[in-house]
């Protein structure tokens, strides 16, 4: 491993603009910096070798270093949004997985890391919709649809989760069905554990993880994600993405997205 990487923030400038560049160090507190002009800038030891000429100019100089890690993987976050456990609701979306067959990858999550409480929606086992719940004195209880999606076909799935009974509803339905193909699947069981109401940000495509980063990573696309207050059917999915929504409809909607603006 490289104990020193960076990058600048553009890769052309003219006289009297500005570039900065991002460091990283995996050892030590301290970098030294100073411009030069590259002669040859192939190392292989059979040519020349590397062949540098020093530029004097302002930036040369020791620079204050420090381990900046970036976490793999793509997530949204919302902080502000409340404590979804605190009452029944309800996560639709249109996904379309890359990668079923890998396991703990996370839609949807209000997940509390110091407690290890809150709740996960996400696919698991080989491409099954599953919903994670758990409290904080540690126990965790799962549900999982028992039906794999397939690699690269749209699904609509819709996850109902009621805290005060601890019911959870699955659906998992394909946008276009098979004949032969047993992707379609419906669920729903009393949990023994409750999800408890965490102030917690909420994430998409991505968990927290005790270490600090973000993991469990969706592979794949999610369009048009809803959060809907109480526990409906899988039915009345449909009625929030037609072009106009039916007022009666309204009422019931936390967080609704539209990835198509302003992206």
């Amino acid at each position: 491993m490289l104990k020193i990487v960076g990058y600048p923030d553009r890769y052309s400038v003219a006289p009297g603009e500005k570039i900065a560049f991002k460091i990283s160090l995996e050892e030590g507190t301290h970098f030294d910096a100073r411009l030069v002009r590259v002669i040859h800038g192939d190392c292989n030891p059979e040519g020349p070798g590397l062949k540098f000429r020093h530029i004097k100019s302002a930036a040369d100089g020791r620079y204050r270093g420090k381990p900046q890690r970036i976490d793999a993987g793509s997530y949204m976050t919302v902080e502000s949004i409340p404590a979804l456990a605190s009452g029944a609701f309800t996560f639709s979306a249109m996904i379309w997985p890359t990668l079923p067959k890998r396991s703990n990858q996370t839609l949807i999550a209000q997940w509390d890391v110091q407690t290890g409480s809150g709740f996960r929606i996400e696919m698991t086992d080989g491409g099954q919709l599953a919903a994670t719940l758990a409290d904080t004195s540690g126990r965790t209880a799962e549900l999982r649809s028992g039906r794999a999606m397939l690699e690269r076909q749209w699904y609509a799935i819709a996850v109902s989760i009621d805290p005060l009974t601890g019911m959870v509803v699955l659906d998992q339905r394909p946008v276009q069905p098979y004949s032969r193909i047993a992707d379609r699947a419906h669920a729903s069981a009393r949990l023994a554990v409750a999800p408890e109401a965490v102030a917690a940000p909420l994430l998409m495509a991505g968990c927290a993880e005790p270490d600090g980063t973000i993991g469990r990573h969706f592979d794949g696309k999610i369009d048009s994600p809803l959060l809907l207050s109480g526990v409906h059917t899988a039915d009345r999915q449909d009625g929030y993405w037609r072009p106009i929504i039916d007022p009666s409809l309204l009422k019931h909607i936390i967080a609704r997205w539209d990835f198509s603006r302003d992206i």
